[in-house]
């Protein structure tokens, strides 16, 4: 069985609830689908490091309880250090042996011995790959902590959907933000990472993470050339390796990575142009049709955001 697909059919008009476990708490959000999709709640909820606690389990639950939000289907992502993501050429196989015939084929390459983790698939559009073979990603996540997420979720009140990976939430937000030809390119910044997916027609083409000297403090200068170099790289093998026409803009995104933080020389240093995400973004595509009354703290909705992005989660995909 994956862990990573979608398990049940979402219910309309009920919200669907989007998590992650942070270093701070549980950021937790609440989207109510449809074409005019809602985004009601958005908070980040203390653990103190503790989320596994049963008094943390009690708090979560007596908050889910006065949010209406018991029994909601719910999208949890992974945090970056909690799963490894290879690209690799799809195995010859009916699609039925397609996560066995992997497990082989990256078992020198993952972190940890395969009884730990658990195998899921991530296949690319056909056109994603110059060469013939056809390319998809390789989910390798750990095995413990799917399996507390499994027992977690039920234990809040709330009804598990699909167990997802911060690559797959920026292409939900990057879907959305992209029109019917050409791509786009989400970029998400956090403690000391950067991840980067390019989303052509809501597909994810390419995915990849770096390190970066970025932190997420108020007062943080965003280090342009690193940055600016990973981003070339990213978009050079996007156009050449893949064959694909360059997106038609990079979106940044990350704690307290505002416009102010873009320097001129990261602009000019890219033939796309580039911008800090806001939220407003998707309230202007009628996406998120309003935004929660109680959201003063820009910064809470960046901690957020891969949380929002997982909410918004269409499909098997």
């Amino acid at each position: 069985m994956s862990w990573f697909r979608r398990w049940k059919r979402r219910r309309a008009s009920v919200p669907t609830v989007g998590m992650q476990i942070l270093k701070e708490g549980l950021a937790l959000v609440a989207v109510t689908p449809g074409s005019h999709r809602a985004l009601s709640v958005c908070e980040v909820i203390p653990h103190g490091g503790k989320p596994e606690s049963g008094a943390f389990i009690d708090l979560v639950a007596e908050r889910i309880e006065t949010l209406g939000l018991k029994s909601a289907m719910t999208n949890v992502v992974l945090g970056h250090d909690d799963y490894q993501l290879l690209l690799v050429e799809a195995p010859n196989v009916p699609q039925a042996e397609l996560r066995e015939a992997v497990k082989w084929k990256v078992k020198d390459l993952v972190a940890l011995p395969l009884e730990e983790l658990v195998i899921d698939v991530i296949t690319l559009p056909e056109d994603s790959s110059r060469n013939k073979a056809p390319l998809l990603y390789v989910v390798a996540a750990k095995r413990r902590l799917v399996e507390q997420i499994i027992e977690f979720v039920p234990n809040v009140g709330l009804e598990l959907n699909a167990i997802d990976i911060v690559d797959m939430a920026l292409r939900n937000l990057g879907a959305e933000l992209a029109d019917e030809e050409r791509s786009i390119a989400m970029v998400h910044l956090h403690n000391g990472i950067g991840k980067l997916t390019l989303t052509r027609v809501g597909n994810l083409y390419l995915s990849r993470r770096f390190d970066i000297d970025y932190r997420g403090g108020l007062m943080d200068e965003l280090p342009a050339e690193p940055l600016l170099l990973e981003l070339q790289r990213s978009l050079d093998y996007f156009e050449r390796q893949m064959g694909q026409s360059p997106p038609t803009k990079v979106w940044l995104s990350g704690l307290y990575l505002g416009a102010e933080k873009i320097e001129d020389s990261l602009r000019q240093g890219l033939s796309v142009d580039i911008g800090a995400f806001d939220l407003s973004l998707l309230t202007e595509t009628e996406t998120l049709s309003e935004v929660v009354p109680t959201l003063h703290d820009e910064s809470l909705w960046q901690q957020c955001l891969p949380s929002i992005g997982v909410a918004l989660r269409e499909g098997e995909a």
